[in-house]
């Protein structure tokens, strides 16, 4: 069985002697908010950052503040400092009372250090829904009200509508759902009978949060075409589950595929993911191994082309056949010295297959397939390997979804898609792994490092 510390990459220990329920003990009745800590003196802050969810609202809170974050590893006054440090300026008294009271650890020096840095983004986020369902993604909602994101809530029927989101929003979030077909986002349900609204009566009054007089129609071909554009353009569209299988069908993620393996059993179950690009803002605040949730074992496939998919040999899945003799004679033609073959590229499983010199020409029947080396997907978060991969609940035959990936960035013109195999922010358990959407949130406009 699992328990919430699994969910919250903490350790749990059972406490078997029950004199402990003798102590003395209080009811809490307010928010437990862990305390911070704030050290040394100066104008510039160095906050150290672990995926704390309480960054995000900090941010949007402190508009006036000059966030930036390291890109790399540094030292400042005998201290260390990991990749993903805040480096906060322009902080007057109101602020920095802000500061001191997120749980972060603040350290105060007087120079800025000399680390690449990019600023720490407060986007504008629109939360892109369907009709078919608002369960799943309603706990999204419910993580960003908490925590003080401000978003647009929007439909795919106002996605249909706006022919340029990308002069309102930057980060569009398209979170899980369960429709069971992802055409059903494009094309709705069937248009038989009656209209079915979702709209505030005198009836139903508390309908307020989103309306619209018929939940049949959905994203159309329109909608699928201003979400296109807005990635090229350089927004970011973040899907996840579902979500991220209908960008993958529908042409949002070149190069990514939704790997299927039939024979693993997963169901909502805790497993050990493994980060794959410590550079890439995503992972900022996370180490190499840490627990995430997965409803079914989805995964991702990683090609470097927009056709083909991860169905060229390598060197783990393909032998050259012996040819003449028994199994350990080798092929060697008669009149002619025998040519070695070049060796199959050995890859990972979450990495793409490189192209071979066939894909690297130009061919009538599949022309253009090959992407741009900036417009290839690249993993930044995987399973873990199939020996660290259960951590607790039901899984059957992991290996075949160990090392596969979990978390791609893929490139779409100027933008990216950002896709989440695992649900990130699932029924507000999942604490530890908000920042994976957070960060991608924060550093919309430098996730190409």
């Amino acid at each position: 069985a699992w328990s919430f510390g699994d969910l919250f990459g903490t350790q749990v220990i059972r406490v078997t002697d029950t004199a402990i329920l003798n102590a003395p003990m209080s009811a809490v009745r307010e928010p437990v908010r862990p305390e911070g800590t704030a050290s040394g003196s100066g104008g510039v802050y160095l906050v150290e950052y672990h995926g704390d969810t309480s960054l995000i609202g900090l941010r949007y809170a402190m508009k006036d503040a000059d966030f930036a974050v390291a890109e790399k590893a540094f030292d400042a006054d005998g201290r260390h400092f990991a990749a993903g440090t805040l480096i906060v300026g322009k902080v007057d008294n109101a602020a920095l009372s802000k500061l001191s009271q997120s749980g972060l650890n603040v350290w105060r020096t007087s120079a800025k250090p000399g680390v690449p840095t990019h600023r720490l983004a407060a986007p504008r986020i629109a939360l892109m829904h369907t009709w078919i369902g608002t369960q799943t993604e309603g706990w999204w909602r419910m993580a960003f009200d908490k925590l003080g994101v401000p978003y647009s809530y929007i439909s795919t029927q106002t996605v249909a509508r706006e022919d340029n989101l990308k002069a309102k929003y930057d980060v569009i979030v398209f979170a899980p759902l369960h429709s069971g077909n992802t055409s059903l986002i494009l094309n709705g349900v069937p248009m038989v009978g009656n209209p079915v609204p979702w709209k505030k009566t005198a009836l139903t009054p508390n309908m307020t949060i989103d309306e619209t007089d018929d939940t049949r129609p959905e994203l159309g071909a329109a909608g699928l075409a201003h979400l296109q554009r807005f990635v090229e353009q350089g927004g970011v569209f973040l899907a996840a589950g579902e979500a991220a299988k209908f960008a993958i069908d529908f042409g949002l993620a070149p190069g990514v595929s939704v790997m299927r393996e039939k024979d693993v059993r997963v169901v909502g179950t805790i497993l050990n993911g493994t980060t794959t690009d410590s550079n890439s803002p995503i992972m900022y605040g996370y180490g190499e191994t840490f627990p995430v949730f997965s409803e079914g074992g989805m995964t991702f496939g990683l090609s470097n082309t927009a056709a083909f998919g991860r169905d060229l040999p390598t060197a783990k899945d393909f032998k050259r056949p012996t040819g003449r003799g028994g199994p350990d004679d080798t092929d060697e033609p008669e009149g002619r010295v025998a040519i070695e073959a070049e060796p199959l590229p050995d890859v990972k499983p979450w990495e793409a297959i490189p192209l071979n010199d066939e894909q690297k020409r130009y061919s009538p029947f599949f022309p253009n397939v090959q992407l741009a080396e900036n417009e290839r997907p690249h993993t930044v978060l995987r399973f873990a390997d199939a020996d660290n991969l259960l951590v607790s609940g039901l899984l059957d035959n992991g290996g075949s979804i160990a090392q596969h990936a979990i978390v791609v960035d893929a490139r779409l013109g100027k933008g990216h898609t950002v896709l989440f195999a695992i649900n990130p922010i699932w029924r507000g358990e999942t604490v530890g792994n908000y920042a994976l959407v957070f960060n991608t949130l924060m550093n919309f406009d430098h996730l190409a490092q």
